[in-house]
């Protein structure tokens, strides 16, 4: 994982890792040394998923994104874009929300 975040930030880009509880019940952000953001906001995700991401990649001062994951309109869940709760916390996309993702200056 850690030569692909370098990858990644080689090629100016951000590395955020994708729905993290897609996986695993208990996400630990500090398992890839160099993650610039994590997606917090996601269709399926609980308000307490939702939150306690928030607060652990804000802690460490990591973005928080969110995605639909939008797969087609007669998709069974992936349906619309923009399909996520955010509870009134507000997404960190950093360099991503002025389109300057490839401004980061590689280590």
């Amino acid at each position: 994982m850690e030569q692909a975040i370098d990858v990644i930030h080689r090629a100016g880009g951000v590395a955020v890792w994708a729905h993290p509880f897609w996986d695993l019940d208990t996400p630990d952000l500090d398992t890839f040394p160099g993650l610039d953001g994590v997606e917090v906001f996601y269709p399926s995700y609980t308000e307490a998923q939702t939150r306690a991401l928030h607060a652990a990649a804000t802690e460490r001062g990591l973005l928080t994104t969110g995605s639909s994951d939008f797969h087609s309109p007669r998709h069974e869940r992936f349906n619309r874009f923009l399909a996520y709760e955010t509870y009134g916390l507000a997404p960190n996309l950093g360099p991503l929300s002025a389109g300057r993702a490839g401004t980061r200056s590689a280590p």
